[in-house]
């Protein structure tokens, strides 16, 4: 997303956010890279029985 600020210049915002299916897990070293490199952390769904509440979580949280 990018706005002009009110000294004319471009500001350009970046949202991150991993989501993985309940079924599976990350190693806990890769979620520690998640959070350290990307300030975001993994969000569990339940993809496979609730997707369209997955859809709604993720389309609030951006």
């Amino acid at each position: 997303m990018a706005n002009r600020t009110e000294n004319g210049c471009t500001e350009i915002k970046f949202l991150n956010g991993v989501w993985v299916d309940k079924l599976y897990s990350f190693k806990p070293s890769y979620e520690r890279c998640i959070t350290d490199t990307f300030s975001s952390r993994v969000k569990v769904h339940d993809f496979q029985n609730q997707g369209d509440k997955a859809v709604e979580d993720i389309n609030s949280w951006a």
